[in-house]
């Protein structure tokens, strides 16, 4: 069976987020064309070996044919080794940005809109 696996991507990709993304977009890219797909995510801080020990883990513990439909967005927490004890399922969650876009410039030089973090979110209803 073939798997597409994207990421794993610097930050989160929860709620509405997922619309953003680039990982998921990847792993959806690759269910369009028939191929069951994984997209990997976890904090900015968190130690990079750990995260793909963690996925590594819970990939062996997988059946794809089982547990992939289509795509799995995986989010791992910037925790330690020893305090990752287990794998939580949860449905995605909702989230409508209230806050303000504002204009940055971007390392390269790029101008782009990044989200005003003063303000939080709301589940939508």
């Amino acid at each position: 069976m073939d798997l597409v696996v994207s990421g794993p991507n610097n930050g989160i990709n929860t709620a509405g987020d997922l619309l953003y993304s680039g990982t998921v977009a990847a792993a959806m890219e690759g269910a369009k064309l028939g191929v069951k797909a994984i997209a990997l995510s976890a904090p900015a801080e968190a130690d990079k070996p750990t995260v793909v020990q963690v996925f590594l883990k819970l990939l062996a513990q997988l059946d794809l044919k089982a547990d992939v439909r289509q795509v799995l967005n995986i989010n791992v927490p910037a925790r330690p080794w020893e305090e990752i004890h287990g794998v939580r399922w949860a449905p995605q969650g909702e989230c409508i940005w209230l806050g303000a876009y504002g204009g940055r410039v971007s390392p390269n030089g790029r101008r782009d809109s990044w989200r005003n973090l003063g303000r939080p979110c709301t589940t939508g209803g």
